[in-house]
């Protein structure tokens, strides 16, 4: 809320008074102040009589004028003070699409907005509802942008995560641009869409499926609000409370680029790599848990010696001693491949045993 809007809305206030006596309530000073309660919130902007700011929990009624006709309205405070804020973007979706002062209007007066007059017009092609949609969100006021941006991700956002979009080829996403902000008609002001240039076409953003952080499992992302996160985790994951490391990549001997989770991944990347071994990301396997097949991604292969290597993240060694038996069932069908002369060997690394592991390869090498 900028200068002008604090003095429009504070011209309009006449008085407050109490709820039960009705006895008027004298105003020395009067000022409307944004208020950071939450350092990941946005502010909370607050009438502050005689140096008091009110909560929205108080014993006042307020009496204004509309800012349109200059109708006498009363109303209590708490109702006054969520007219003033755009709590959230699930709370009330005509408050959110409104400019402050026309949310103070009477309801004779609550009739067609601004917007709603340009909901009505009728545009040529979709590609001029994508420029007009831009200047329109450009005119409305930084708090509903800074709000809209919690919610979806902007171009750069959504254009840096192309390449880990699995179904992308299927959804033609080389052909379209995304747009973050398009007028659509119903609840919202706002919403993205990909607009296909070739055929002047506006779609919704489709299911997304990405590869999981934890598993590397394909999984769908359910909302366009997800994309806001830095870690893309499965629900398996999220439902067994498995801590999901941030994935980063090493060059092996003949660099090829190699996936490791921890410090101790990285460390037997580069003893492999002074022994000239080539290590390579180990192969999906399936097994059984709970009547459920899963899977699971080995964390390294070393072809030359027919091995596969099992990593332990750094501070997870929980997930061997753990009784629910997901880590048991994972080795079995490792110890079938070593049975069925798939492989010769197995090891098990974490940060602990990295030494006796590299000993045990120098056996075979």
């Amino acid at each position: 809320m900028d200068t002008t809007q604090i003095e429009e809305v504070l011209a309009i206030i006449k008085g407050f008074s109490h709820k039960k006596s009705g006895e008027t309530v004298s105003i020395d000073s009067l000022d409307l102040q944004a208020f950071k309660e939450k350092k990941n919130s946005p502010p909370i902007w607050r009438i502050v009589l005689n140096e008091q700011p009110l909560k929205r929990n108080n014993p006042y009624k307020i009496s204004y004028s509309c800012p349109k006709c200059d109708v006498f309205v009363t109303m209590n405070f708490e109702i006054f003070a969520r007219k003033i804020n755009q709590v959230s973007a699930y709370v009330s979706d005509s408050c959110q699409e409104k400019m402050v002062l026309e949310r103070l209007q009477c309801q004779s007066c609550y009739g067609k907005t601004k917007v709603e007059e340009i909901r009505e017009t009728r545009y040529v092609s979709n590609g001029e509802l994508v420029k007009v949609s831009r200047e329109l969100f450009d005119k409305m006021d930084s708090d509903f942008q800074w709000r809209y941006w919690l919610h979806y991700p902007t171009v750069e956002e959504f254009d840096g995560l192309r390449a880990r979009i699995l179904n992308g080829e299927k959804l033609r996403l080389g052909e379209c641009v995304y747009c973050p902000m398009v007028q659509v008609q119903g609840g919202r002001l706002f919403e993205p869409r990909l607009y296909y240039g070739k055929d002047d076409q506006l779609l919704p953003v489709p299911q997304l499926i990405f590869s999981c952080d934890g598993c590397r499992n394909p999984f769908p992302l359910n909302t366009l609000h997800q994309l806001k996160g830095c870690r893309y985790v499965c629900t398996y994951c999220k439902k067994m409370g498995l801590v999901v490391p941030k994935l980063q990549t090493a060059d092996n001997i003949v660099n090829q680029k190699v996936v490791y989770r921890s410090h101790t991944g990285l460390k037997f990347i580069r003893g492999c790599n002074k022994r000239e071994l080539v290590v390579e990301e180990g192969p999906v396997i399936s097994y059984e848990y709970g009547g459920d097949v899963l899977r699971y991604r080995v964390a390294f292969s070393v072809p030359k010696l027919r091995l596969l290597v099992l990593e332990v993240d750094d501070n997870n060694y929980w997930v061997v001693e753990q009784e629910n038996g997901i880590w048991q069932a994972k080795v079995r069908v490792v110890e079938k491949m070593v049975e069925r002369k798939e492989i010769d060997s197995y090891l098990i690394i974490h940060s602990k045993n990295k030494a006796k592991v590299f000993q045990d390869i120098d056996k075979l090498l």
